[in-house]
């Protein structure tokens, strides 16, 4: 690209170091250009951090660590990231995952020509995952399998691997901090980009491997809090 987008990637974490660690290694690998790119990292309160092996973790690549005191919930988390982005394009990705080098040219290059549009990423389970009917159900879900041409239902769009324009969330509004369990952030978010009339697509050449699958029960416990 000769005039790349300026990219600003949020990513929240708790207490999972050696992930997060790992996600910022393969970010550190990227082949887009470093003076278009900022990462910042938000630690929502985890009980040991060590930002020294973060940094080093990223380099070339800069990193925008903020800390909280207390643990506030995703929504808080991803907020606080929202407030100090300057990219054209916010690009969110969950900490226990990780990318191939062209991820944020994956990314960047969608919104190319587009004043506003939502992507969804490839959100697959890494190959230490063994396959189960589980991992077959969860990748079969969502945006997996669908044109990327057409606009996609709002109920698809997931924060885990995911771009947006900053200044369509700057219009429609961040995450409801009001939402402070497990899930239903980014589903609300979702609803708000629909009504605003901004559409979602699949972006499968966003790739990124997820380094952590839930056992089948604190799964089911879990969508049992969303639900509620």
């Amino acid at each position: 690209m000769s005039n790349p987008l300026s990219v600003s990637l949020v990513m929240p974490t708790y207490d999972e170091p050696e992930r997060l660690e790992a996600a910022l290694e393969s970010l550190s690998q990227q082949d887009y250009p470093r003076e278009s790119t900022e990462i910042i990292v938000v630690d929502d309160a985890s009980p040991q951090l060590e930002a020294q092996r973060l940094h080093a973790a990223l380099a070339p690549f800069q990193l925008r660590l903020i800390r909280n005191e207390h643990n506030q919930g995703r929504a808080r988390a991803r907020n606080s990231a929202l407030r100090v982005a300057t990219g054209d394009i916010v690009i969110f990705l969950d900490s226990d995952m990780t990318v191939g080098p062209d991820f944020l040219r994956a990314h960047a290059e969608c919104h190319q020509g587009r004043s506003e549009a939502v992507f969804v990423g490839n959100i697959r389970f890494a190959s230490e995952i063994p396959e189960t009917c589980l991992t077959r159900y969860i990748e079969g879900r969502g945006v997996h399998g669908a044109e990327r041409e057409n606009p996609m239902h709002f109920k698809c769009f997931v924060t885990g691997n995911s771009s947006i324009r900053r200044s369509s969330l700057i219009r429609v509004g961040f995450f409801d901090e009001d939402l402070t369990a497990y899930g239903g952030e980014d589903l609300e978010l979702g609803y708000r980009l629909h009504l605003a009339g901004i559409p979602l697509y699949y972006a499968p050449e966003a790739l990124s491997d997820h380094h952590h699958l839930r056992a089948l029960e604190p799964l089911c416990r879990l969508m049992q809090t969303y639900g509620n």
